[in-house]
């Protein structure tokens, strides 16, 4: 069996690399380790299977943290310009407001979550990628192997017409049902919620301007978040027993949303179809081997309630571009390094899951009676001081208070970014 030292031995003069790192996925977890590592002066190679950017809009929050990332590279700014602030949000019980979240108050220097669609998002880094770096983006290209060999990992692809390359490193952010993670031996755990959703966007005619909206009804749940452009997502908690796909309809949701909130958009207004979907808990057994290490949602999957997601591999990506830093120019042991972004990252993961999981078991309980006591709960937890800002500081991903000092003080400010609730 291969030991640390050996499967981390210096590269050869004879497998010279192509690139200092091989990056699998083009989200915007893979795109911004790609700029991180540019900006550090590393050669750094992009594979997506994908021959273009996906026109879905899948996550559309972004945390004052990940701004503060983003600003790193230049792009907190044209992400602010392309996108919608949020400053408040109205928490709804079954037959009355019950609550609000303000985040213009929070401290720093993005005092709201940014809403922007995740193609948007990725429109700006690959922009910034190709155009501003010297960064290789290969669309169309799937890796379909990865060997290591004398020193560094030997990425091939399907196509012919995409050669081998190599590096000392990989990186696979390719997602959930990551490929890389599966070539590197490394399994993981999936545990579905027993909860489901169908979201979609249109036209925003409602009432709510730039003001979320969160409805916890006797009947289920729904969520209202404005977007860019004058338009809004709509999330519904699905109720049947059939499979989520089975379910969708825009009869069956529309009247489930106007049921819940007592209004809901017109279908002629619908920007695309209905998508249904069924939140999971996906931790990996491990986070790196060999040669490849894991990061985003190959690493970790959490419930999407509260827009962590995201923004927790975007704080993974930062993470290993100072590790990755670390060990190609200051010669550091990359077991350790890697056995530290471990650790940090499960503990950064656990946090915000356990938040996002709880936030969704409270919001998706139906019946009367859960009803009248989430009310009564939550109504009386809002009218206690302290707990109005401390919930807005957790779902903005915000340190708590006594970390402070800037984030090169630290190792890393990652796992700061998430409390359980």
């Amino acid at each position: 069996m291969d030991t640390p030292d050996s499967l981390y031995a210096p590269v050869t003069t004879a497998a010279a690399p192509d690139y200092d790192v091989i990056v699998v996925g083009a989200g915007p977890v893979g795109l911004t380790l790609a700029a991180l590592l540019d900006r550090e002066g590393f050669r750094v190679l992009v594979l997506e299977k994908r021959t273009a950017r996906s026109a879905l809009s899948r996550a559309i929050g972004i945390t004052p943290p990940s701004l503060r990332i983003l600003a790193t590279l230049g792009l907190d700014r044209p992400c602010i310009e392309a996108g919608l602030r949020i400053q408040d949000a109205i928490v709804h019980g079954n037959d009355r407001v019950i609550g609000d979240l303000q985040f213009h108050g929070i401290p720093g220097d993005y005092p709201f979550i940014l809403s922007l669609p995740q193609s948007d998002f990725e429109a700006i880094l690959e922009d910034h990628v190709t155009r501003h770096t010297r960064v290789t983006l290969r669309r169309g290209h799937a890796a379909t192997a990865v060997e290591t060999e004398k020193g560094t990992a030997l990425v091939r692809c399907a196509d012919p017409a995409c050669p081998a390359a190599r590096a000392p490193w990989v990186v696979a952010c390719d997602g959930a049902a990551s490929d890389l993670r599966g070539m590197a031996g490394i399994g993981c755990e999936i545990h579905p919620y027993p909860c489901r959703f169908a979201m979609t966007d249109f036209v925003d005619r409602s009432p709510h301007g730039a003001v979320a909206q969160l409805y916890f009804s006797r009947r289920g749940t729904v969520e209202s978040f404005p977007l860019p452009g004058g338009k809004r997502r709509w999330i519904a908690q699905l109720i049947g027993d059939r499979s989520p796909e089975a379910e969708v309809s825009s009869e069956i949701n529309l009247a489930s949303i106007h049921e819940r909130t007592g209004w809901a958009p017109d279908d002629r207004d619908r920007l695309d179809g209905w998508s249904a979907f069924q939140p999971q808990w996906l931790l990996a057994d491990r986070f790196f081997s060999g040669r490849t290490i894991l990061c985003g949602d190959a690493a970790h999957v959490m419930s999407p309630i509260g827009g962590q997601g995201m923004n927790t591999g975007l704080a993974d990506a930062e993470d290993l571009a100072g590790r990755l830093r670390r060990i190609l120019r200051e010669g550091a042991a990359p077991d350790a390094e890697f056995r530290s972004y471990e650790s940090r990252r499960r503990l950064a993961f656990r946090r915000a899951g356990r938040f996002a999981a709880i936030c969704m078991w409270i919001g998706t309980r139906r019946g009367a009676f859960s009803a009248r006591l989430r009310d009564w709960a939550i109504d009386r937890c809002l009218r206690i001081p302290p707990i109005r800002p401390w919930l807005a500081r957790n779902f903005a991903m915000l340190p708590p208070p006594a970390a402070s000092g800037p984030p090169s003080a630290r190792e890393s400010t990652a796992e700061d970014r998430t409390q359980p609730c």
